[in-house]
């Protein structure tokens, strides 16, 4: 165009990318035409070429609201994601990667509307490269506070005993870490203080004054169920049979053995010596303790007593009075009379600490071998004698 023609003649056309996709390409012209003032002076082809770049289209994530109770983190599981509709040309393939995507809360404490920050966000699909998304989004979240639980330690009284002048219990709940306070007051007393009657009652705990409610920036708190039956009156036994071992024993109480019934510990009790007899006369028997030899039957005919081997270790036991004896593992056996302990140790040794019934016993068969004598008594006589 000539100077004197400048801003006279003016040029018209449609234009199309050789290509969609992000990058440098060739633009084609066509339907190129002049117009203006000058326009019949100058002549040009309908077609032409040029070059163009495209590039990535800008994209928004959508992130849905998320929650979550109070753990003393700021770790946040992302919501649901999707791209802004409104930004992706209709018929392209692509879409949110949320495979790598973290988020966090902006900070641990429980409350409403708090931002969420998402990162490692990226796209997929065929068409992905033609877009541009942040790596990096918000959204928004809420924290909810977190339940505790004020759970009294269960009692157990018999009817007529003394009710506790005190009662303890527990806070549940807290994430790690984390407790009361050293200036706040937890408190646990029964909800009807005048229960004396055989039933179960409740045990009511305070956190500063209060059976329930907030508790700090980022905790509830309210009784625990168990609490309404947590102190039990238990009936008096009607009888011996009706009895365990912490109606006798008040120390029992809270040990394995508090609910064992009497009659189960007597039945026990028996058969254990039963069985410690059995043991007894084997361990007396084996030490020489009992005579073993040749002319034993004249040796326990002469005591008025059955002789062996007709005679069952039970029967010994019992025409020896009864001894009570429990062998031990090294070999040695400790017998309980009825006025007190005997024990017979491995070498043949027996002590006497209170003159009990096995005590008796051996003293009776000692007696008889030193007046009749067994054969082994009656050949050491012999020697001495020929000595």
């Amino acid at each position: 165009v000539e100077a004197v023609d400048d801003g006279k003649v003016s040029v018209s056309a449609s234009g199309f990318y050789d290509k969609k996709d992000v990058g440098a390409h060739t633009v084609n012209y066509t339907s190129v035409a002049l117009s203006g003032e000058e326009a019949n002076n100058y002549s040009i082809a309908t077609t032409a070429t040029g070059a163009g770049t495209i590039s990535p289209k800008s994209i928004t994530a959508i992130f849905a609201d998320i929650n979550k109770t109070y753990d003393g983190t700021t770790n946040a599981t992302a919501g649901a994601g999707t791209l802004n509709a409104g930004d992706v040309i209709s018929g392209d393939n692509v879409s949110l990667n949320e495979s790598g995507i973290t988020a966090a809360y902006s900070d641990k404490n429980a409350g409403g509307g708090k931002t969420v920050n998402y990162s490692g966000l990226a796209l997929s699909g065929a068409d992905a490269n033609n877009y541009s998304l942040a790596a990096a989004a918000t959204g928004t979240g809420t924290i909810n506070r977190k339940a505790l639980e004020l759970v009294a330690d269960n009692v157990t009284i018999q009817e007529g005993e003394a009710t506790p002048a005190t009662f303890t219990g527990s806070v549940t709940g807290f994430v790690a870490g984390e407790t009361i306070g050293s200036g706040d007051t937890l408190l646990f007393a029964l909800s009807d203080p005048s229960a004396t009657a055989v039933g179960s009652y409740g045990i009511t705990g305070t956190l500063n004054g209060s059976a329930g409610g907030s508790y700090g920036l980022n905790y509830t708190f309210s009784n625990a169920a168990s609490n309404a039956n947590a102190f039990v009156i238990t009936a008096k036994p009607a009888s011996v049979e009706d009895m365990t071992v912490s109606d006798l024993i008040p120390d029992a109480k809270g040990t394995a053995a508090e609910d064992i019934r009497i009659t189960e510990v007597d039945d026990a009790m028996e058969q254990a010596s039963d069985i410690q007899a059995i043991a007894a006369v084997d361990f007396a028997v084996s030490q020489g303790v009992l005579p073993v030899d040749s002319d034993r039957g004249s040796s326990f005919e002469n005591t008025g007593m059955n002789p062996p081997p007709s005679m069952t270790p039970e029967e010994v036991a019992q025409q020896e009075g009864s001894g009570r004896i429990a062998a031990q593992g090294n070999g040695n056996a400790g017998a309980t009379g009825n006025n007190g302990l005997t024990n017979a140790t491995d070498n043949g040794v027996v002590s006497n600490a209170g003159g009990g019934e096995l005590q008796a016993a051996v003293d009776m068969v000692q007696k008889t071998d030193d007046t009749i004598g067994t054969e082994e008594s009656k050949r050491e006589k012999e020697n001495e004698e020929n000595e």
